[in-house]
């Protein structure tokens, strides 16, 4: 599970599905790049994979 908030998801390997809180889903495979915002919920991931989540610092840790 993943927290609510904006991030950049970039696939590297393997394949699964993206569930958000709001029920919407997306396939995830090899290559694919994703923006989640912040008012979609909390990220559910499943399958065999790799990611890379990118995503700013929480507001009272900004600088």
């Amino acid at each position: 599970m993943l927290e609510a908030g904006v991030s950049i998801l970039v696939i590297l390997s393997g394949s699964g599905q993206l569930t958000a809180a709001n029920g919407s889903h997306a396939v995830l495979a090899p290559g694919l790049t994703i923006l989640t915002p912040h008012n979609i919920g909390e990220l559910t991931i499943t399958g065999e994979l790799t990611l890379l989540r990118c995503h700013p610092p929480m507001p009272d840790q900004a600088r």
